[in-house]
């Protein structure tokens, strides 16, 4: 009985550890997809910063900070090395320290200290997952909608945002069409 006992409990913890590394390796190939986009039509991410003592809330689109951190970094900063470093502050498990350069080079895509206080209902500037009305916070509505589990990325030839149909919500979501 003892043995039988045993052997469940073995079966049980090699199935959860079977079941935690199909997780890690769909959760690192969504972050190698999203951080290795770089072209112009990339998606727009969410982070948390530190400069100095100060916190900051960052959106940017993804291929703007990888050529901001590649120009301060050098040429031996790769998409490989970028997606390293970004994968875990993407997922909030870090923050990304930044120095004064940086810090200058992203003020523009940081969110203002009171975003999360504004009314703003981000699904109601799209349609059929484009936008369709003038933003005028646009980076208060990336991140709600990021935070609802949206992607989303700017048209590199109408300047329209555009939900992934990608997104995990998209996906869900019985009314989205593109």
């Amino acid at each position: 009985m003892e043995g039988k006992r045993y052997h469940y409990i073995n079966l049980i913890i090699a199935s959860i550890l079977v079941i935690n590394l199909v997780i890690s390796c769909s959760t690192k190939n969504k972050m190698d997809k999203l951080l290795g986009d770089v072209s112009s039509n990339a998606y727009y991410i969410c982070f948390s910063a530190r400069h100095g003592n100060q916190k900051q809330e960052v959106v940017i689109p993804n291929s703007n900070l990888y050529y901001i951190l590649q120009s301060e970094k050098g040429e031996k900063y790769n998409i490989t090395t970028y997606i390293d470093i970004m994968t875990p502050v993407v997922l909030g498990e870090q923050e990304l320290e930044l120095s004064q350069n940086l810090f200058d080079e992203i003020r523009p895509y940081i969110l203002p200290a009171n975003w999360a206080t504004k009314n703003i209902k981000g699904l109601d500037y799209f349609k059929n997952g484009v936008q369709n009305l003038e933003i005028e916070h646009e980076l208060e509505i990336i991140k709600q909608l990021n935070l609802q589990g949206y992607l989303i990325y700017k048209d590199d030839e109408t300047g329209l945002l555009v939900l992934s149909p990608d997104s995990p919500r998209c996906l869900e979501s019985s009314d989205f069409k593109l």
